[in-house]
């Protein structure tokens, strides 16, 4: 090949390069879709087979137009990953469970519903209340919490709660000295001092969190 024609393929792949470049530019407020994170996770026994979860999140919209939801579920995740669906409750069966289960609390956010919308550039706070067949014992054990919601569209997205941070604790009973010590955190080792008689007597400790 030439060495003119060689130049003139660079340039042109240049262009054609730029010209895609300012197309995505131009076009990344078109793509329609949400962010979004917990704002806060309630759960409430009905039975000791049976519990309500209240989700409130926010969601933010990145995107120039309007984000419309067609479906919105709240979803348990174990800590092996596997994954159950609640029933979810409409916003009038939500307005009443809060006026006859008091122990749930204060409601913060609107039910987010079919057809509700997040604007253009904007931002919305709204919650999810749902009926789990389980124990709240099982549910407080679990990875995480998360919230799908079905753009009207086709789309699909999913708000992850941030899981906890695991903590763990030690305790050492060491009646025949009478004292004892307490450790608490995230994982750690330590030596502890007993005082007694003898008068010092020492031991090692290493703990780190597990699930329970």
């Amino acid at each position: 090949m030439s060495k003119n024609f060689m130049i003139a393929m660079g340039i042109g792949l240049a262009v054609i390069a730029i010209a895609v470049c300012g197309v995505l530019f131009m076009q990344r407020g078109a793509r329609v879709g949400v962010e979004g994170q917990f704002l806060k996770v309630r759960t409430t026994p009905i039975d000791e087979n049976s519990t309500i979860v209240v989700l409130d999140f926010r969601l933010k919209n990145p995107s120039d137009y309007p984000f419309v939801a067609r479906n919105v579920t709240a979803i348990y995740e174990d800590p092996a990953g596997g994954r159950t669906e609640g029933s979810t409750f409409t916003e009038v069966e939500a307005k009443n469970v809060f006026q006859v289960m008091p122990t749930i609390g204060q409601r913060y956010n609107q039910t987010f519903i079919e057809r509700d919308k997040v604007p253009g550039r904007g931002q919305i706070d709204r919650m999810v209340m749902a009926k789990f067949d389980m124990s709240e014992a099982k549910l407080q054990a679990r990875k995480q919490f998360l919230v799908k919601i079905e753009e009207i569209d086709g789309g699909t997205f999913e708000i992850a709660e941030k899981p906890a941070k695991q903590t763990a604790a030690y305790r050492r009973n060491t009646e025949r000295f009478g004292s004892s010590v307490t450790f608490r955190g995230a994982a750690f080792s330590g030596t502890v001092n007993v005082s007694g008689s003898p008068e010092v007597c020492t031991h090692t400790v290493c703990v780190f969190p597990r699930a329970i």
